[in-house]
């Protein structure tokens, strides 16, 4: 689904999954890649490609101010978002 800041006005991605899948959608705070991690493995989460580090959606913000606070901005195809961005599926996941 698309986010929309509430301080600076940029819309980006956000990822979630469904409640029937066992994994939660990391992002990169670079990037924007997406690692799928389950919700049953407690190993280190991968470094992305990119060379910077995945977080929980809680954690990142804005990626273009940083701002924590945004809000639903409508949808987003999963097609179109990976036409531009790559994933990884962790174990078990």
């Amino acid at each position: 689904m698309l986010q929309k800041c509430a301080k600076c006005g940029h819309v980006f991605p956000g990822m979630v999954t469904s409640g029937f899948y066992d994994a939660g959608g990391l992002v990169c705070d670079q990037c924007r890649n997406v690692y799928f991690k389950s919700v049953y493995d407690d190993t280190q989460t991968l470094r992305c490609a990119c060379g910077s580090r995945y977080v929980e959606q809680e954690k990142y913000g804005c990626p273009k101010c940083g701002s924590q606070d945004f809000s639903y901005a409508g949808g987003q195809s999963p097609d179109e978002y990976f036409k531009l961005h790559s994933f990884i599926r962790g174990p078990d996941a």
